[in-house]
């Protein structure tokens, strides 16, 4: 019986690893990169943060900054969320 229940929880802890290793937001939240809330927003209806990356990846003529939006509405529990790039381009002086 012990034998059962260890292998059951090795088992649910691989399907634990491998959900949060390909969920977009796990992934954007984790990943060591250093991030700062650019925007957030508390309401009875609704509740929303963005999340940016500090440090953008340069580009050749740009600077990309990923982010993250989410959604929560508190009413029926329903959370959404998008990952997008914010491109500043660079002018020559």
């Amino acid at each position: 019986m012990k034998t059962k229940a260890i292998l059951l929880s090795f088992l649910l802890l691989l399907n634990a690893v491998e959900t949060v290793r390909h969920n977009q937001v796990c992934r954007f939240l984790i990943d060591g990169r250093p991030k700062q809330i650019m925007y957030w927003n508390v309401s009875s209806k609704l509740i929303h943060i963005d999340i940016e990356i500090s440090q953008p990846v340069i580009k050749k003529d740009s600077a990309a900054f990923e982010s993250l939006n989410i959604f929560f509405f508190p009413k029926d529990f329903t959370l959404m969320h998008t990952i997008s790039w914010r491109y500043v381009n660079f002018i020559e002086i």
